[in-house]
């Protein structure tokens, strides 16, 4: 008996299942524990107002991670093309913290003020995703968000993306 059990652990598939497994693991791990796009409004009619009194698209990230984490080199992208589309600033999300971006077409990236993509979100659904500063898409809708209703949000919630009538930037998603 222990010929067939040191045989079955020390042959080349049995060591293939087991990296595979443990890869599965790690990724589903990594995850659940990144930072993700968690809410994000593509046709904003009457709901949050930017600085500018203009009711921009907005995009809001989630930190899921017991650590703040600092957005520097990480990116957000509508164009499948160029991952770096726009680069967050020195800022940091607090651990269990969200973080609201406009994407309002605006461009600004300063830690004293609201932050603003230099793209907006199409209602029609498209490419969105949040990239580390690997490279890496670490939330990514693809190849395209579904079609959005004016002041309908769609967002993270429990286990899946959904639509919320009651938009929460800035704030955990409940149904609604």
């Amino acid at each position: 008996m222990k010929k067939i059990y040191t045989h079955l652990f020390s042959t080349p598939r049995f060591s293939l299942t087991v990296l595979l497994a443990l890869l599965c693991f790690v990724s589903a791990r990594a995850q659940t524990t990144t930072l993700r796009i968690n809410e994000f409004l593509a046709l904003n009619q009457t709901g949050l107002t930017d600085e500018d009194g203009e009711f921009s698209d907005w995009i809001e990230i989630y930190n899921p991670t017991s650590q703040p984490v600092n957005l520097q080199g990480w990116s957000l992208t509508d164009d499948t093309t160029t991952p770096t589309k726009w680069l967050f600033p020195d800022i940091i999300i607090e651990a269990d913290g969200y973080l609201v971006i406009y994407a309002s077409g605006k461009d600004r990236a300063k830690t004293t003020a609201n932050l603003h993509t230099n793209f907006k979100l199409s209602g029609s659904g498209e490419y969105l995703a949040l990239y580390n500063t690997g490279g890496v898409a670490a939330s990514s809708f693809s190849p395209t968000f579904p079609a959005q209703s004016n002041d309908v949000s769609y967002g993270f919630y429990e286990s899946g993306y959904m639509s919320f009538t009651f938009p929460t930037p800035g704030l955990s998603n409940g149904t609604s």
